[in-house]
């Protein structure tokens, strides 16, 4: 039943996503992504994810996790892909992220960005090292598309993704340590409405595909997340956010704060869940750094750092 389930949403995803030119058959795909969000949100949730720092990315952390309506950087390809279109810029992005006790769990992201006017495309890798050796991998490509546009800066904007990963671990029969891997095909959907100035609304379906990836433990299930939040902006030197992510059943709440400073520092802040999250950014026109933690509930803290190289930027003759 599971393998039949399967071959339909493949189905689903080549039909609702195929291109062969021009563009009627994009602009067919794009009315097709809300019935898309709908469908998948109303399915049934996995069990505990295996990749889900993948989620996570310096700034979001710093904010408490509330980064769903904001979505102004590259690690939005992760988070709500519907918030690439904002970079204007060539970008290569990195991260690294690990408890302050030790490498016991370490992950990294590499992601390439390229905007194409009113549309924008990512291409991302995530590899994540437990301390019992075994190792989750993802290679993600995705996009994100402003399809409406309005006065004062507003619009509406829209993405998706796509993630193949790998899970690869040892199994102990007594005279060998043998490598298995196993792998699985997932996805994000999302949107931005920022009807005004001074506010955006944001929602994300991560793990739209109810994925089973074996490992030896049965944690390689990929978990659905819905994330949903609110922005609001002050002058273009204050940001406060708030996110609900549901989750298996369980309902988080995450606010986030961010202050900019004349020298080109983000001063962040946040909790989620009684967890205390700060960091930093320095923001400068061709590069972009941020550091990054948050309090464990064992006292430990999580520690992120990521940034961004800019390049060619996109001139105002080459939008459409």
């Amino acid at each position: 039943m599971k393998d039949v389930a399967t071959c339909i949403r493949n189905a689903l995803l080549h039909r609702v996503f195929r291109h062969k030119g021009g563009a009627a058959p994009f602009r067919r795909a794009m009315s097709r992504l809300p019935l898309l969000i709908l469908l998948f949100s109303l399915a049934p949730s996995s069990s505990q994810a295996y990749f889900e720092s993948s989620c996570t990315s310096a700034r979001s952390l710093a904010m408490g996790g509330a980064f769903a309506a904001l979505g102004d950087d590259a690690s939005s390809l992760y988070i709500n892909p519907a918030g690439l279109f904002l970079i204007d810029s060539y970008i290569i992005y990195g991260e690294y992220g690990e408890p302050s006790s030790g490498p016991s769990e370490r992950d990294g992201k590499l992601e390439l960005v390229v905007p194409f006017g009113r549309v924008a495309a990512g291409l991302g890798a995530y590899r994540n090292n437990h301390i019992d050796g075994s190792t989750a991998e993802q290679i993600v490509t995705g996009f994100s598309a402003r399809i409406l546009e309005g006065t004062q800066d507003s619009y509406f904007s829209i993405g998706g993704n796509i993630r193949a990963g790998r899970i690869s671990y040892s199994i102990l029969c007594g005279c060998a340590d043998d490598r298995v891997s196993n792998t699985g095909v997932t996805g994000d959907l999302g949107f931005i409405l920022r009807p005004l100035p001074v506010i955006s609304f944001g929602y994300a379906v991560n793990n739209i595909f109810d994925v089973d990836i074996e490992t030896d433990d049965s944690s390689g299930n990929w978990q659905r997340i819905h994330r949903w939040g609110i922005s609001l902006f002050w002058e273009q030197k204050v940001v406060i956010s708030y996110d609900q992510e549901h989750s298996a059943g369980k309902v988080r709440n995450s606010f986030g704060f961010t202050y900019k400073t004349v020298v080109p520092l983000e001063l962040m802040a946040g909790f989620s869940e009684e967890l205390i999250s700060g960091g930093i950014r320095w923001n400068h026109e061709r590069f972009n750094a941020t550091v990054s933690f948050m309090s464990g509930n064992d006292g430990d803290l999580v520690v992120r750092a990521g940034f961004e190289l800019k390049f060619r930027q996109q001139k105002e003759d080459e939008l459409p």
